[in-house]
């Protein structure tokens, strides 16, 4: 420790050039407590000793220098939200230098010799980043070594050691220090003890008979306690041997050779284990990273699920220029619940970018037998629990004004009670949108042609198959004025088939016995828009009314629209964005009715905010509101049947949305068909969440949906569900978390969540209860799936349960975990 009252200080600065020059400056500081009374402080002269040039040149006027220890670094756990660097300890006062003097030295006496210098008593000496404090000191001025004994301090930006004695290189910074203590600030910091601790130059910390935490020094909640440790923050890798973990004092685990995590770079090794206690039993799984190359890596996880047995699951990335590739299999070689038969799965996912903008994908997903999916629940998978698996490849090459594509698309059933999609072999398609420029019309065009696998629809023995070609075509023409856009155009739909074999099995085939069948729908539209703006300071206010017409008319002579073939056809959800949509179906539905609608916007934006946007298209949005009218000229598709989901001729949609406050958002929207005096859809959302929290801040979730069964194209059934979450912190380190969805529909509890998390800057543990609908068969109120999930996290050292985090992101919106 240094003496409060120094009597004398000598400050010597050395010159690492060949011409050195020396100042040696005096100064008495004498403190003599009498009465109560301090005597001032008295300099003395300051003495030059200066060499002489070749050219006999005049010695420079010396100059004193101080150095100052730098300001204690603070423990962080993470780092500032503003981006600000932690790592550097504060400046002191501007070091007066000497000619080209880069070594600051002040102590209490010296002694110079030929090729070293000796300090002793209250040694401080600074160069550059550079601060070491010693009772005693000597430094070599040819090796620019440095010898410390007795309360040594040595300082580096964003580290600091403290020891009995150190050895220090100067020229690199590379040293050692024994019976040391280090402290290195990063978000979070790393603290310890060693018998020695040695620092090369490129700052790799070697550790002898030492300790190692992330924790607070003042509340260390895990320790690693070894005989060797090796701290290297350029590879992000901590190296033990001889390891005994202790958690809060207590020693857990002993581990000859250790490897763990002290950045963020990839490395191999254990990744967090994941624990759940699922109905059936134990569901765990213990996952190893390979870090073979730099493009490419291998996540293998051994696992064992209880009723079922032991599982290996693996998962492949490879990446190169032009595209990645994904791999996930899992194999179980006896399953219990199966009569010990082998199952598997499989997924393969693709996606390129290769040059002369032309882009890739394939997506491969296989399973053994249908009931894989919701057997064995891989986080690995993203297998869909729909009717079918898909398997297809895709190619699109992307051009100035469109884009040409090509696919194939089959599928795996995994529901028998569920018709699965017709295999697509293959699919092309064609988009193009041309720009109207000056007196020339603009074109949009929009051609795909499908070769069906359709067996299930024709019934005649053989190779059977459909040919279908689809399209629109509408040339358009823009007229812009100050206040007003307009838009008009002329165009068509249409829909040609072709049978490789009739279907002769059913009355009036498949289409009313023909080999082919052509059906055209001419439109046209009209469409007028404005725009009007208004500015007060940081405040802007947008209104956007929307006027179209769009007349269709049936060809003449077509036949029914019912008798045609339902390969792919589908209608859309009800929703707001229907207001904007060309038309109500897709695939094979055809809509023939003429409309009109009418829409207004209203939206206010505040400059001077940075919270995130309401409409991600837009900064800073504050609110908006959009009120419409969608009105078809006819009540029902022409030569239809009394099908009701096409008796609605007026729709009217509402959405609105807005910042109540600094961290409250409303959202609201609704659909409502005035014929059948339905409302198709409705959704009300209430959050809280601060955005601009440099902490975690609470997140609570409150919703309402309803959607009505979209119409005879669809497999939907009607939805209405209350949705509840929730994310409280407590207390600075304790958080709650829930999530309530009950379906009012079904009269059952859909989804339920509950947990409990303990976080400092250590050591996070969550303890969290599920309880939802993973399967849901035709009949019946579903398979459910419950499970206790715990995650236990060391910070800086690894954990299990690191599959906590996705789940409570995906149940809890605006969640984003640490």
């Amino acid at each position: 420790m240094r003496r409060q009252h120094p009597h004398g200080l000598i400050i010597i600065m050395l010159s690492s050039v060949i011409d050195q020059s020396l100042c040696a400056g005096f100064s008495l500081r004498q403190y003599l407590r009498e009465s109560g009374r301090k005597w001032i402080l008295v300099w003395l002269a300051c003495v030059s000793v200066s060499s002489v040039n070749a050219q006999g040149g005049e010695a420079e006027e010396p100059l004193v220098a101080t150095p100052q220890a730098p300001e204690q670094l603070q423990y962080v756990c993470v780092a500032p939200a503003d981006g600000t660097e932690v790592n550097r300890f504060a400046d002191g006062p501007e070091l007066q230098r000497f000619i080209d003097s880069d070594i600051e030295v002040a102590a209490n006496e010296l002694l110079l010799q030929a090729d070293s210098a000796i300090y002793d008593g209250e040694v401080d000496l600074r160069r550059g980043d550079l601060y070491l404090h010693a009772d005693r000191a000597s430094l070599d001025l040819q090796s620019q070594n440095v010898q410390l004994l007795g309360s040594v301090e040595v300082a580096l930006p964003g580290a600091r050691l403290q020891g009995d004695s150190a050895s220090i290189n100067l020229n690199n910074n590379a040293s050692v220090i024994s019976g040391a203590e280090y402290f290195i600030q990063d978000a979070p910091s790393m603290t310890g003890s060693a018998s020695s601790v040695e620092l090369d130059e490129n700052n790799v910390v070697s550790i002898s008979n030492g300790t190692y935490t992330r924790c607070d020094p003042s509340a260390k909640q895990w320790e690693l306690v070894a005989g060797e440790l090796r701290l290297d923050p350029d590879s992000g890798q901590g190296y033990a041997r001889a390891t005994t973990v202790k958690v809060f004092g207590a020693p857990i685990i002993y581990i000859p050779r250790l490897r763990f995590p002290i950045g963020d770079q990839r490395q191999s090794g254990f990744l967090f284990p994941s624990i759940t206690r699922r109905s059936e039993g134990l569901d765990i799984s213990v996952p190893y990273y390979f870090n073979l190359a730099s493009n490419y890596d291998l996540l293998l996880s051994p696992r064992y699920r209880a009723g079922h047995g032991y599982l290996t699951e693996a998962q492949m990335r490879w990446m190169n220029r032009f595209d990645l590739w994904e791999l996930n299999t899992l194999f179980i070689d006896s399953d219990e619940s199966m009569e010990d038969n082998s199952r598997w799965a499989i997924s393969l996912d693709e996606s390129s970018h290769w040059v002369g903008n032309i882009q890739s994908r394939v997506s491969i997903n296989r399973v053994s037998d249908a009931d894989v999916p919701r057997d064995l629940q891989s986080s690995n998978f993203s297998l869909s629990r729909s009717s079918a698996l898909a398997m297809n490849g895709q190619l699109q090459w992307f051009l100035r004004y469109g884009v040409i594509g090509a696919s194939v698309n089959r599928y795996q059933s995994i529901d028998p009670a569920l018709e699965i999609p017709n295999e697509k072999l293959p699919e092309l398609w064609s988009e193009f949108a041309l720009p109207s420029r000056g007196l020339l019309p603009g074109l949009d065009a929009d051609l795909q042609y499908t070769l069906f696998e359709a067996d299930s629809l024709i019934e005649t023995a053989g190779s059977n198959s459909v040919q279908r070609t689809r399209g629109r075509l509408e040339f358009h023409y823009n007229l812009n004025r100050s206040l007003s856009r307009w838009r008009f155009g002329v165009g068509s739909q249409f829909r040609y088939y072709a049978l490789e074999e009739n279907d002769s099995g059913s009355e009036g085939g498949l289409l009313e016995g023909e080999r082919d069948k052509w059906i055209n729908v001419p439109e046209a539209s009209i469409q007028w828009s404005s725009e009007w703006i208004r500015r007060s300071g940081s405040i802007s206010e947008l209104l956007q009314p929307e006027l179209a017409v769009r007349y269709r008319t049936l060809e003449a002579g077509a036949s029914s629209l019912n008798q045609l073939p339902a390969l792919d056809a589908y209608q859309t959800a009800a929703s707001p964005s229907e207001l904007y949509e060309i038309g109500q179906f897709g695939g094979d539905a055809l809509d023939p009715r003429s409309h009109a609608r009418f829409a207004v916007r209203y939206a206010r934006t505040d400059s001077s905010e940075h919270s995130d946007s309401l409409d991600a298209t837009g900064p800073a949005e504050q609110s908006h509101i959009t009120l419409g009218a969608l009105n078809y000229f006819e009540q029902k598709l022409p030569n239809s049947t009394d099908d009701e989901s096409f008796a609605s001729q007026r729709r009217w949609f509402a959405q609105a949305a807005s910042r109540l406050g600094a961290a409250w958002l409303a959202r609201a929207e609704i659909v409502w068909s005035q014929d059948q005096s339905v409302i198709d859809y409705s959704s009300v959302h209430l959050q809280y969440r601060q955005v601009a929290a440099v902490k975690r801040s609470p997140v609570f979730n409150l919703s309402y949906q309803r959607r009505e069964d979209s119409g005879r194209f669809s497999r939907r059934e009607d939805i209405e569900h209350v949705d509840l979450s929730a994310a409280y912190p407590l207390f600075q380190r304790w958080a709650l978390f829930g999530r309530v969805q009950y379906d009012t529909v079904n009269r059952r509890h859909a989804e339920g969540l509950a947990g409990v998390e303990f976080n400092d800057c250590c050591v996070r543990l969550r303890l969290l209860y599920r309880d939802g609908i993973v399967y849901r068969p035709a009949q019946g109120r579903g398979e459910r799936d419950r499970a206790f999930l715990l995650q236990i996290q060391l910070k800086g050292l690894g954990g299990i349960g690191d599959s906590v985090d996705d789940l409570l992101e995906r149940s809890i919106r605006g969640f984003r975990a640490e």
